[in-house]
């Protein structure tokens, strides 16, 4: 019995050995400063990670609607609309030859569905690295003032809403991804409601990916733990 003991012992601390010899898998989403730049392949390298780096430029976190002005090449890049709902949206620009038919099949593969949903079962890490393409409703959220915002929004129309609706889906696919937010601004901010919102109010509630920016990368410090603000 001993023996039998001793067997299973030794063969969980072989499962244990086997599994830390797996590298953990990271999926970066973002825009196209994460999918331009280097910073996500050395920080995953450093750490000993495989990179999945799904980011698109000019792409963003919030749902596109109608009282938004029209961009012929980015209204479409909505992380968070369905093919179906980018479909629904943009028809009538195809209809009116205001945009192509590949431009919106290109939309529509840019999409949580695409982007995120093919991965997300062998992903241990989701770095959200959005924020720079929706000051549009970044800026709503500064006028309305921290103490007014609603952190449990999943209307995706605004920033806060898109984030958690894009955390509650990679939650409900993996539970046991660790999710971390990114900035661009952080300490070296140009635009003010841009440091309020990443830094202090988004930085006070989530994990965070934190990193300066002045022409290249000055640092890249990953937190994994919950945050005051600062």
């Amino acid at each position: 019995m001993k023996k039998i003991y001793f067997l299973f012992f030794f063969f969980f601390l072989y499962l244990s050995y086997i599994e830390a010899q797996i590298p953990k898998r990271v999926l970066w989403l973002g825009t196209s400063i994460p999918a331009g730049c280097t910073y996500p392949k050395v920080a995953c390298e450093h750490m000993q990670m495989i990179c999945i780096n799904e980011s698109v430029g000019a792409s963003f976190l919030t749902l596109w609607t109608e009282e938004r002005e029209f961009q012929e090449q980015s209204s479409g890049l909505s992380l968070t609309m369905s093919r179906e709902e980018k479909e629904q949206a943009f028809r009538s620009y195809v209809n009116r030859g205001i945009i192509s038919e590949s431009t919106l099949d290109y939309w529509k593969n840019t999409s949580y569905e695409s982007l995120i949903l093919p991965y997300i079962k062998n992903a241990d890490i989701v770095v959200i690295d959005h924020g720079y393409n929706d000051d549009y409703s970044l800026e709503k959220i500064y006028n309305t003032g921290k103490e007014n915002i609603d952190w449990d929004s999943q209307d995706r129309k605004d920033f806060i809403g898109a984030f958690n609706y894009i955390y509650n889906l990679v939650l409900g696919e993996q539970p046991h991804a660790l999710v971390i937010i990114g900035g661009y601004f952080q300490n070296r901010c140009t635009t003010g409601y841009f440091k309020v919102t990443i830094q202090r109010i988004i930085h006070s509630r989530y994990p965070r990916l934190e990193q300066s920016m002045n022409g290249s990368i000055r640092r890249l410090v990953v937190f994994f733990g919950s945050l005051h603000n600062g």
